[in-house]
C-alpha cells in the first residue's frame, strides 16, 4: 500500500501493517522451540540465529529509506513485501514438513504396535525414526 499511493491514512495504516508482521517474532521463537526438541545445545544456538537475523534488520533498514528515493520509497516498499513473501514461504514449508515428520512417525509407530513391538523401545522402527530426529518416539512436532 505505501509503495502505490501517497494518501496519507492509507501509508498510515500500512505501517501498522508492516509492524505486526514484524511483531510475529515471539510466535517464531516459541515455534523454533518446539521445532527443535533435542539437544538443548541445538535449540541453544537455533535461539540464537533467529533473534539475530531478527535483529539484522535494525541494520539494513535505515538503508533501505534514503531521502533520494522519498516519498515514495518504492525500492525499500518492495523489499518488505518480498521478504514477508520469503517469510511466508518459509514458515509454510516448514509447516509442511512438520506434517510430514508427524506422518512419518505416526506411520512408524503404526507399523510397530502391528508387529506387537512398543515404539518406545530401542530396536522400534519408531525409535530409529526418532533418534534420527533427535526427539522422543512419542513426540510430534508443533504445527
Amino acid at each position: 500500500i505505501s509503495a502505490v499511493t501517497l494518501n496519507v491514512a492509507a501509508r498510515y495504516i500500512s505501517t501498522f501493517m508492516m509492524m505486526s508482521i514484524y511483531a510475529s517474532f515471539g510466535c517464531i521463537l516459541s515455534w523454533v522451540s518446539t521445532s527443535l526438541p533435542r539437544p538443548r545445545s541445538k535449540r541453544a544456538v537455533a535461539y540464537a540465529v533467529v533473534n539475530a537475523g531478527s535483529n539484522f534488520a535494525s541494520i539494513y533498514a535505515s538503508y533501505f529509506y534514503p531521502s533520494s528515493q522519498g516519498p515514495r520509497y518504492w525500492q525499500a516498499n518492495v523489499a518488505n513485501v518480498a521478504f514477508c513473501g520469503l517469510c511466508m514461504f518459509m514458515a509454510t514449508l516448514l509447516h509442511f514438513t512438520l506434517r510430514r515428520r508427524n506422518s512419518h512417525l505416526d506411520k512408524a509407530a503404526d507399523v510397530d504396535i502391528t508387529d506387537g513391538r512398543d515404539p518406545v523401545d530401542e530396536g522400534s522402527e519408531c525409535h530409529h525414526l526418532a533418534k534420527r530426529w533427535n526427539c522422543h518416539p512419542n513426540y510430534r512436532y508443533t504445527t
